[in-house]
């Protein structure tokens, strides 16, 4: 393409790297990222977030982490969606101290995690029999103002439902609503 007189450019590779990624083709994802260099591109924050994501859903979490981490040293964050979907994919695979170990940096970096990424930590803390930090995960989340929709209290509720707390859950909830009949 080079040669015919066409200019390849970053924007070239990340439309190869969606075609490779919406026909589930993760090595080819991987591929076209990696031979960047070799036509003069440097990845982008898109680019990085193709392949992770990519990673991510071909079940490759620790590499799409080690994505994740070479992202930011290219002085990238990724969006919300990307780091919803790592934080998941951690969770779902048992890796929940290095899910936090991400959330807590994106904090440090000033980009909040939103309701998504906090719910997926909170059921791999359940997952986990980790209920004391699931229930600190999901105070901070309120507390931040995030809204608790289904999705998000779907991992409390079963936390506090195989502890039989569902009065601690609803003290923890009277703190938000002085006006609930928990409040007393």
């Amino acid at each position: 393409m080079h040669h015919q007189g066409y200019q390849i450019s970053v924007a070239t590779f990340n439309i190869v790297m969606v075609s490779f990624s919406r026909a589930k083709n993760t090595a080819g994802v991987l591929d076209t990222f990696n031979r960047m260099e070799e036509y003069g591109c440097s990845p982008n924050a898109f680019s990085f977030q193709c392949l992770i994501r990519s990673l991510v859903w071909s079940g490759e979490i620790l590499k799409a982490t080690e994505v994740y981490r070479q992202m930011l040293q290219f002085g990238f964050l990724p969006d919300n969606f990307t780091l919803n979907g790592l934080i998941d994919g951690l969770c779902n695979t048992g890796k929940v101290d290095l899910a936090l170990i991400i959330f807590q940096d994106m904090e440090q970096r000033d980009f909040n995690p939103d309701a998504i990424a906090h719910a997926a930590v909170i059921r791999g803390l359940d997952k986990e029999g980790r209920i004391e930090e699931a229930c600190r995960m999901f105070q901070e989340m309120t507390g931040k103002g995030l809204p608790a929709v289904v999705s998000t209290y779907k991992g409390p509720m079963g936390v506090f439902s195989k502890k039989h707390s569902l009065q601690h859950y609803a003290f923890m909830n009277a703190e938000k609503d002085p006006g609930s009949p928990a409040a007393g």
